[in-house]
């Protein structure tokens, strides 16, 4: 499973679609670090984040500067700045082996070296999908 937990400080990329019937359906980047390896109420299932985000960001991957994911993107408190929350990746990914889902695709190597911030998204762009619900 590609992903890792992310340490304190660490920088990281949200990359999802916010927002996507008032601004269209464009993919929206946001950068930030890793604030607390803990989330609301000391939950040790999240981290916390500064990488602002939007209604509509649920479900985006929280990705290192390698283009792992590190957590997906879960909620904000409304009343604080940019005080985000993410479920850590071990979590998704335990949640993916108990349904049994086995991923079709083959993952590319990742690199040693940090991305720059285009390339990351470039790389990660195309596993990225939009999920959008009628009410």
């Amino acid at each position: 499973h590609e992903g890792r937990a992310g340490e304190l400080g660490e920088a990281v990329t949200a990359l999802g679609y916010p927002l996507a019937g008032l601004i269209g359906s464009h993919l929206q980047v946001t950068q930030g670090c890793i604030s607390s390896l803990r989330g609301y109420q000391e939950d040790i299932g999240r981290l916390q984040f500064t990488a602002p985000i939007q209604a509509g960001s649920s479900g985006s991957p929280l990705l290192d500067q390698h283009g792992k994911v590190v957590g997906m993107v879960t909620s904000s408190l409304s009343n604080a700045q940019n005080m985000n929350f993410a479920v850590k990746h071990y979590l998704i990914w335990a949640l993916l082996d108990t349904i049994g889902f086995e991923s079709s695709t083959t993952a590319q190597k990742l690199s040693v070296m940090p991305l720059g911030q285009t390339q990351l998204v470039k790389q990660a762009q195309s596993a990225i999908w939009q999920v959008s619900c009628q009410r």
